[in-house]
């Protein structure tokens, strides 16, 4: 909830409660349920990371002062291109492939057969998983 993120970028989420949860129900099926299957356990829409979790801990805790961007998305980009485009400034900028593939990831994820196969639910809220997270870590967040 404090701290810097290197920029801004779309992700989902999950309450990891949603995940054991999940886990358990696979554990509890038939084996020719859910042999072979791959489950998707996801909870949201791709949302912007940082601007989304400090948005969610505000509601339940504005006293968290939230995490900020360590740098702006247009130095980010240019630091990415410089990096893969410039051999000599690769190493300096710690550049790596892996930045420009999770920049262009912008799908989102199909949790139906979660849901329908092994009896999920509903996911948690990003409303009550942020809400937990951030009371769990109170007494570790100096907030002034």
């Amino acid at each position: 909830m404090t701290g810097r993120t290197l920029f801004e970028t779309n992700i989902t989420f999950v309450d990891v409660r949603d995940i054991c949860k999940g886990v358990l129900c696979a554990f509890t099926k038939d084996k020719v349920t859910v042999d072979g299957k791959r489950f998707i356990l996801n909870a949201t829409d791709p949302m912007p990371c940082r601007t989304a979790l400090n948005d969610y801990v505000k509601k339940s805790h504005p006293e968290i002062p939230g995490a900020k961007l360590y740098m702006n998305a247009t130095i980010a980009s240019v630091a990415i291109w410089l990096g893969r485009n410039v051999s000599f400034l690769s190493k300096p900028l710690q550049y790596n492939e892996f930045y420009d593939k999770f920049l262009q990831q912008r799908g989102s994820y199909d949790n139906t057969r979660s849901k329908d196969v092994l009896g999920i639910g509903s996911y948690r809220s990003m409303d009550d998983t942020c809400r937990d997270t951030a009371e769990s870590m109170k007494p570790f967040i100096d907030s002034k």
